[in-house]
């Protein structure tokens, strides 16, 4: 494990203790979590994938009600988590869908374009 991982790691496992003591919500943003570890924001989405893969259960939501990251204290909320990520990669994969397709196009309009050409470039 890095030590960005584990940084990573102590922060969400100290703001899941503190919502189980509390009751209060304990989510970050990426931002936060980011400003809590010292380190840039792409450096915590790689220790997050990557602990994810590990097989710990820390879910995120960009919802505008309760958006953030956190560790997942129950099965619920990681299955609903993996749904909603199963949900945004088809979205992600049927634009790629239609941008590969216009890409094509384009490529076809690109090369006709070229050979109506009377003289060479």
């Amino acid at each position: 494990m890095t030590p960005t991982e584990e940084a990573v790691l102590a922060v969400l496992a100290g703001m899941a203790e503190r919502s189980r003591i509390t009751g209060y919500r304990g989510r970050l943003t990426q931002h936060e979590l980011a400003d809590a570890v010292r380190c840039s924001v792409r450096e915590v989405q790689e220790a997050i994938q990557s602990l994810r893969l590990a097989g710990w259960p820390i879910c995120s939501s960009s919802d505008g009600v309760h958006p953030g990251v956190w560790l997942a204290t129950d099965a619920a909320s990681v299955l609903a988590n993996a749904k909603r990520l199963q949900r945004r990669a088809v979205h992600q994969l049927v634009t790629s869908r239609a941008l590969r397709r216009t890409g094509r196009r384009m490529a076809v309009q690109e090369a006709a374009a070229q050979r109506l050409t009377l003289w060479s470039a």
